[in-house]
């Protein structure tokens, strides 16, 4: 299907800009590597723990002091967990949706490279499975096949041990990178609008349910 090639095509991409990563950096992607995102940690869920303090309605949820301290817990443990895999930084798409895709029988293209990055080349793919699962439905064949087209390439550069833990760990911090890697909650006269702060607020309530859902993910592998 087109969106197999898709998949396929974004995983030989982005191998063959890992030998680019620094230069593409400094020409001005969003730096995303592992390092950059552990440093962001604390002063995000500062700044969170903040807006959630703020919130006047129930519901949404209001996480707690608590919940978001051990969700800071968690996502600086799987950032080190990950870091440790040693996956090479890639350069990676934040806004990767089927409008910013072409595909035709012989090649593929991806558009607006100005949410481009470098960084966990995986997080893009999340953000592709999660427009797949929008436009198909839960399909759990289909998005096998979707995630054994990614995976096929990079298998030639990453043990195949080593890549399934990587894209266990991934759901999760793409979650995280895709909300502190923006700008806008470092800025105070931003935040003030009621719907940027309710758009975090509603960040961390879907990091704190991925965060649930890998327990569950970890635990199943375990047992």
């Amino acid at each position: 299907t087109r969106w197999k090639q898709a998949a396929a095509e974004l995983a030989r991409l982005q191998i063959e800009s890992i030998p680019e990563s620094q230069s593409l950096v400094q020409s001005g992607a969003h730096d995303f590597r592992i390092k950059r995102l552990l440093s962001a940690a604390d002063p995000f869920f500062h700044i969170v723990t903040r807006l959630m303090d703020q919130q006047r309605e129930v519901p949404p949820k209001i996480l707690s002091w608590e919940e978001l301290s051990l969700l800071k817990l968690r996502v600086e443990d799987s950032l080190a967990l990950f870091e440790d895999l040693d996956v090479p930084n890639a350069l990676g798409h934040l806004d990767l949706n089927p409008g910013n895709i072409i595909v035709s029988d012989d090649r593929c293209v991806f558009l607006d490279w100005a949410e481009a990055y470098i960084g966990c080349p995986f997080f893009s793919f999340e953000y592709l499975i999660q427009h797949f699962r929008r436009a198909i439905g839960a399909n759990i064949t289909f998005e096998s096949e979707l995630v054994e087209a990614y995976r096929a390439p990079w298998r030639q550069l990453l043990p195949a041990d080593l890549l399934s833990e990587a894209l266990t760990l991934v759901p999760f911090l793409a979650a995280f990178a895709y909300a502190a890697g923006t700008p806008a909650w470092r800025d105070d006269v931003r935040l003030q609008d009621p719907k940027i702060a309710g758009y975090f607020r509603s960040l961390a309530r879907r990091m704190n349910r991925e965060a649930m859902r890998l327990i569950e993910r970890r635990s199943a592998c375990l047992s």
